[in-house]
């Protein structure tokens, strides 16, 4: 402690100030970064929900998109100096897919005198997925006809919005993406992870019940009995149901009572539907492997459109398999972005994301195709709409 006279007047004082703390002794920012929407690249503007399941940190969110972690790292870690620490946080906004952020922190030579906040820097959010639908008309006169019968599907793409000095179909990537059911399960790294389609053939006569309902995030499944089931086995959960049906493999099997009494079932990967109790769960066997895609673009536990470097052996209403060689594969239904219209003209394509503008391509056999229309899906709702009109 190091102390001072001061004379203020007839008055003197004996000032004796606290020393100043470390760094790593002040409330600080532990771990930062500034979220920007995906597609514009501009900060966040909407409201942001920060929680973290660490004791002692603080979530912040400013203007600005800036978001992070504060606490007093001297207390929270004392060994920073030599041992690492993992931080995490969960961001999260409406119309957003939620994102985990985190990383290690230290070890800082020279801690607790010496500290930096851990910063992500900017960290761009996943749209929520918008379901794309509309109906195929023709100008007769004065009028519009219903065009029933005709194909829709998506002639490109642009995962962001191009600048204006630049022409829209020169920058245009090739429709090489894909629509999955569930979302993923978990986040894939671009490059290393292969998509392949891998039908799963469910075992005949091993049909268990759910005794219990599961939620959203749940991993453990009490089923009505284990006959068939190992660690490693797909097991497919509510079949019946094609919105709802999760394919999963095996990560545990509780052999504590006899094979054909009820048990618990631990998954590999959580649960994104709720399934009630009485659903069936089946084990299932898995088909040769077909031709790999690689993904060109990052994904996170969430997304529902993949982006691909190519299409081979992919079709509508096929099982692929996601595997990045280094974790657990995951299995999901895929569909194409392409749709046909009903008898009153209406169509479907299946839910999109991640990009600015689609390019749409329609054609129906005896009529001249419109010229490709470009079309900016609307993240703020969950279905956009549009119509499509041939000449």
């Amino acid at each position: 402690m190091s102390c001072r006279t001061v004379k203020a007047e007839r008055w003197t004082y004996r000032f004796c100030p606290d020393p100043v703390p470390a760094p790593a002794n002040r409330l600080r920012a532990i771990l930062r970064a500034r979220l920007v929407d995906e597609l514009t690249g501009q900060p966040m503007d909407s409201e942001v929900d920060l929680t973290t399941d660490r004791t002692g940190l603080t979530p912040r969110v400013a203007r600005g998109g800036v978001v992070g972690l504060v606490g007093l790292p001297g207390r929270l870690f004392p060994q920073l100096d030599v041992s690492p620490v993992t931080v995490t946080m969960r961001a999260s906004a409406p119309r957003y897919v939620p994102v985990e952020l985190g990383g290690t922190l230290g070890p800082i030579v020279g801690f607790p005198d010496q500290f930096s906040a851990l910063d992500l820097g900017d960290v761009g959010l996943h749209r929520a997925s918008t379901t794309v639908r509309g109906r195929t008309l023709r100008r007769a006169s004065l009028t519009s006809i219903v065009v029933a019968g005709a194909t829709v599907d998506i002639a490109g793409y642009w995962p962001t919005f191009p600048p204006a000095n630049i022409n829209p179909s020169t920058v245009m990537e090739l429709p090489n993406l894909l629509a999955l059911s569930p979302p993923l399960y978990a986040s894939r790294a671009v490059g290393i992870t292969q998509l392949q389609r891998r039908d799963a053939v469910p075992v005949v006569g091993q049909e268990k019940n759910l005794l219990l309902p599961a939620s959203v995030g749940e991993t453990r499944l009490r089923l009505s009995n284990r006959i068939g089931l190992v660690t490693g086995v797909l097991l497919i959960i509510e079949s019946s149901d094609p919105v709802r049906v999760e394919r999963i493999p095996i990560a545990g099997v509780d052999t504590a009572s006899a094979a054909d009494q009820p048990a618990w079932v631990t998954l590999i990967h959580p649960l994104v539907y709720t399934h009630r109790d009485g659903v069936i769960a089946q084990p299932a066997n898995l088909t040769p492997p077909g031709a790999a895609n690689s993904l060109t673009r990052a994904a996170i536990s969430g997304d529902e459109t993949v982006f691909l470097n190519g299409m081979a052996g992919l079709t509508s209403g096929i099982t692929v398999e996601l595997d990045d060689g280094g974790g657990t594969p995951e299995y999901h239904q895929a569909e194409l972005y392409s749709g046909v219209s009903d008898a009153d003209g209406y169509f479907r394509l299946p839910p999109i994301a991640r990009v600015a503008m689609v390019a749409l391509h329609a054609q129906r056999l005896g009529l001249t195709s419109p010229p490709d229309e470009r079309f900016t899906p609307d993240y703020r709702l969950a279905e956009s709409h549009l119509t499509v009109m041939f000449p």
